[in-house]
């Protein structure tokens, strides 16, 4: 027959454990936010260096510098880069993007701003849009004046998301399970 028997302080065991338990969770939303944190200032730093996760976007339009006195695509009055921002959802996931809800300073929805650029047509290529009658002396008042010929006008894809996130996604594993293990254990701890 084998007998077991339990020796020391099973209360204060119990007591650690219950410890260990709350800086788990508190180490877990610590690292979900500071990956936020770091998804949203990568995301902001790629935008505003013209090349996120280490990808040049498509060059502005010869009217668009002439209009916008800037050659740096998406940077105009700062609109879509301030609307970047993250959420924790269900305490489980870090969702970092541009919310539905984010207007710029004319009003416009910068989630389809995002979406445009981001995603082009939709199957990983440029956005044409057909040029109407309106559209081009809408164009024609504000000195572009488009050829004859010309019958689409083309919105350069210029993903933000998808190339940081892939470029990045190791570096936020890496810190969130510093932060998790560093926040549970202590910080000289193993």
């Amino acid at each position: 027959m084998i007998e077991a028997k339990l020796i020391g302080d099973w209360a204060k065991c119990k007591a650690f454990l219950d410890k260990l338990d709350d800086n788990f969770k508190k180490a877990y939303k610590t690292g979900l936010n500071r990956v936020g944190q770091a998804a949203v200032k990568s995301l902001k730093k790629g935008m505003t260096e013209g090349a996120p996760g280490g990808q040049k976007y498509a060059p502005n339009h010869p009217f668009t510098i002439a209009r916008k006195g800037s050659s740096k695509p998406l940077i105009n009055h700062g609109d879509l880069r301030n609307s970047i921002t993250y959420r924790v959802i269900d305490g489980a996931t870090v969702f970092a993007g541009v919310l539905r809800s984010a207007k710029g300073k004319d009003g416009h929805q910068m989630v389809n701003i995002a979406a445009i650029h981001e995603l082009g047509d939709g199957n990983g290529g440029d956005l044409y849009i057909k040029v109407t009658p309106k559209m081009r002396a809408y164009l024609h008042s504000q000195g572009l004046h488009l050829k004859d010929s010309t019958k689409y006008i083309r919105i350069p894809r210029r993903p933000t998301f998808e190339p940081v996130f892939e470029a990045e996604k190791e570096n936020w594993q890496e810190l969130f399970i510093k932060t998790v293990q560093q926040g549970t254990m202590g910080a000289g701890r193993k």
